[in-house]
């Protein structure tokens, strides 16, 4: 079972400024979404003893100023979420882990950030990420998925894997290894 609800909610980067009404909106899709997925998943798995359950987090989890407050708060409980789902269905041999990715160019993310055009917001992501030269793109993510739901991956469990161009490994921004 692949649990991919996520929805950002309206553009607010400013603390102060953010709604409750916003943050419960976000809550009830990223994270009681995602919860009750894994709930009824489980019914079906636990009788079987064999399943997985794949969920999708973000970069924003583990690396602060990728997302707006709800979406990065709400995507670190996925994380926590995802390890104490291993943990307890472990013992049926379900298998649970989480993909965080960095952004996917597309015209979803053109429509959210300031950046205009998918080309523009493909620089911006290549000037971020590590890995230089590629981006990732929805079929590289789903490329990942269909490997972590395989047979292929069957003793990786509670692990959360990062998709995201070496982006979270360093801050770029100190340039101790910019040769240009």
């Amino acid at each position: 079972m692949f649990s991919n609800a996520t929805i950002e909610g309206s553009p607010c980067p400013r603390i102060e400024d953010n709604e409750i009404s916003h943050f419960q909106k976000v809550l009830a899709t990223n994270v009681t979404g995602v919860f009750l997925g894994i709930k009824h998943a489980s019914r079906v798995m636990i009788p079987r003893k064999q399943g997985c359950i794949l969920m999708s987090g973000s970069v924003s989890s583990v690396a602060g100023g990728f997302g707006l407050y709800a979406y990065t708060a709400l995507k670190s409980v996925i994380i926590d979420l995802m390890k104490n789902t291993a943990v307890e269905l472990g013992q049926f041999g379900i298998i649970v882990k989480c993909i965080s990715s960095f952004l996917i160019v597309s015209s979803l993310a053109t429509d959210f950030f300031t950046i205009k055009g998918v080309k523009g917001v493909k620089d911006w992501v290549c000037q971020l990420a590590t890995l230089k030269g590629t981006i990732l793109t929805g079929e590289d993510f789903a490329k990942t998925a269909v490997f972590f739901e395989s047979d292929d991956s069957k003793f990786v469990s509670g692990h959360n894997f990062m998709i995201d161009g070496g982006v979270t490994t360093t801050n770029l921004a100190f340039g101790l290894f910019n040769y240009s």
